[in-house]
């Protein structure tokens, strides 16, 4: 929320910066009145801007899964395609292996 927010104020500042060809100030006291960088550094900020609204940060995948053979629990990033590393199979998701092996949760 609060890239999108930062993006939209760049977008702005980049509007800002070509429509009245003025960067200036509380931290700057410089104008592009006799020269065209405003439309570079309008277009840079425009480019900020589009990254900062379209950024979402990869949330954490938080599926789990647990081979059948070496009844090991896995973080699904860590699998390829799912496949246990040591047995060479495939995986079942946490939920749906204890759904098939209720007996398992009595051991935990």
């Amino acid at each position: 929320m609060i890239n999108k927010l930062i993006g939209i104020l760049l977008l702005f500042l980049g509007l800002k910066v070509l429509l009245l060809q003025d960067f200036s100030g509380q931290w700057s006291d410089y104008s592009f009145s006799n020269n065209y960088l405003f439309v570079p550094l309008s277009l840079l900020l425009f480019y900020i801007s589009y990254l900062f609204i379209r950024y979402n940060p990869k949330e954490i995948d938080e599926k789990f899964s647990k081979c059948k053979k070496c009844k090991k629990c896995y973080n699904y990033i860590e699998l390829k395609k799912g496949i246990c590393p040591k047995c060479n199979i495939e995986t079942i998701e946490i939920e749906d292996y204890y759904k098939k092996y209720p007996d398992e949760l009595k051991d935990i």
